[in-house]
């Protein structure tokens, strides 16, 4: 098995975000992939679990970019940016 933890700063609003709109993803687990996330004062911390390197690649792959889309989504309909 391989293990990765990935912590990222974000203030509490985005956290919020990121954690609620993950939430669905997080509830299903893959058949050879575990992911995990947690929230911390400055953040969240992913853990992500795999049979092999492909698997935890791809998970990894996965969730960064589905963070990265949150964000940005969330920042584009920020108050005040319209």
């Amino acid at each position: 098995m391989k293990k990765v933890e990935i912590s990222i700063d974000l203030d509490n609003r985005l956290r919020s975000i990121v954690v609620q709109a993950l939430a669905p993803e997080l509830k299903t687990t893959g058949l050879r992939t575990q992911c995990k996330l947690s929230e911390t004062d400055n953040g969240i911390i992913l853990s992500f679990i795999a049979e092999d390197t492909s698997a935890l690649r791809a998970v990894i792959n996965s969730h960064l970019r589905w963070i990265n889309c949150i964000i940005s989504t969330a920042e584009t309909f920020e108050p005040g940016n319209q």
